[in-house]
């Protein structure tokens, strides 16, 4: 990678050393964040009502 002129921002071992509590966490926050994005892809990004018992009735 150095003759390419790549610098590595992560020290070679590095993902080694994390936790396991740390992936754990990681794919929970992967699962959410895929939830909302498919959410999003179907339903739009905005809600269109403007009070919150609305907004509930529009998802």
């Amino acid at each position: 990678m150095a003759e390419l002129g790549v610098k590595r921002i992560i020290a070679t071992g590095a993902v080694g050393s994390l936790s396991a509590e740390f992936f754990e966490h990681y794919h929970k926050r992967s699962n959410v964040e895929t939830t909302f994005m498919a959410i999003k892809t179907k339903f739009g990004d905005t809600l269109k009502s403007k009070n919150e018992v609305a907004q509930v009735n529009e998802l």
